[in-house]
């Protein structure tokens, strides 16, 4: 790889660490990243654009360094990398300021407050795929047959709420997915960047942060206290809050598994009875609170 890397880039690491199919190395106290990325064209040069909208307004990510043919993409061995100039400190994990600050920081910078993401109609979409799998292979998955309903039910509110959804709200550039593991890498990371709401990575960072155990009410009374947010944000806060993401990302790596492996193994929902529960009653809570300074829609069952 040392060769490539001197043949595209003209560099010449000092030595080259192997780190989730990409290519960690330093010159003079520099860190950069050969990044193995399996996007398609369009998604990249979306990644790309974001990152240099955000160095023109000096906001840092990971900056992209384009090759010796001032393309984004190097294909090597048949496979698409990208090369990033860094940070170094990479691997800590982030915290709930990290995440605050970003969205902030980067909300500046867009001046319209539509969202290029349909958070209703890929909900739907997900469901409705979700429901296929189990009619096709149901039988086999029975903790997910005992829990399916319950977590579709609470996402089919969500979607209710946001059909006649027309208030304002900021966009920031937010990620693909921000969960426990998340890394300062992650953070900067243009290939995770997406537009969308900036309550959007602060509700997946809550949501993650309950699943591991993590009393977050406090924290979410502070965020939307000190946050200046508008009623919308505050609005979709709560209907974001109500998507379970974690028990769909939990559906997906069970289904991967016996797709890929044809292994059945459901183990990640153990508990899951219990985090529903628990779960239930954060959402009554943050619902109670959220009504303090907005109008909700009546929602039986959180209001007991």
């Amino acid at each position: 790889m040392k060769n490539a890397i001197k043949y595209y880039y003209n560099l010449e690491p000092v030595d080259i660490h192997f780190i989730n199919n990409s290519y960690f190395f330093t010159i003079t106290d520099q860190f950069y990243v050969l990044y193995f990325c399996n996007q398609d064209e369009k998604e990249i040069q979306k990644s790309y654009d974001l990152q240099k909208k955000l160095f023109e307004n000096k906001i840092y990510a990971h900056q992209i360094l384009l090759n010796k043919d001032q393309n984004i993409v190097t294909m090597i061995d048949n496979k698409q990398y990208v090369l990033m100039r860094m940070y170094n400190q990479m691997n800590n994990k982030i915290n709930k300021s990290m995440v605050v600050l970003f969205s902030e920081e980067t909300s500046y910078i867009f001046t319209d407050n539509k969202s290029q993401t349909s958070w209703k109609n890929l909900w739907q979409q997900k469901i409705d795929y979700f429901e296929y799998q189990l009619n096709q292979f149901g039988k086999k998955f029975i903790k997910i047959r005992k829990s399916f309903s319950y977590f579709v039910g609470m996402t089919e509110i969500g979607i209710s709420l946001l059909t006649n959804f027309e208030n304002s709200a900021n966009l920031s550039i937010s990620h693909r997915r921000i969960n426990k593991d998340s890394t300062v890498f992650d953070l900067y990371n243009p290939f995770n960047f997406i537009v969308d709401y900036k309550i959007r990575d602060i509700c997946e960072y809550f949501k993650y942060s309950f699943v591991n155990g993590k009393v977050i009410f406090d924290d979410i009374m502070e965020y939307i206290t000190m946050s200046n947010l508008t009623s919308g944000e505050i609005y979709l806060f709560f209907v974001r809050m109500l998507f379970p993401s974690f028990y769909f990302d939990y559906y997906e790596e069970i289904m991967d598994k016996y797709f890929h492996e044809n292994i059945i193994n459901e183990n990640s929902l153990d508990n899951i009875e219990k985090i529903a529960i628990d779960y239930e009653k954060l959402l009554k809570k943050i619902y109670l609170f959220i009504k303090g300074y907005i109008s909700l829609p009546k929602i039986d069952w959180l209001e007991h």
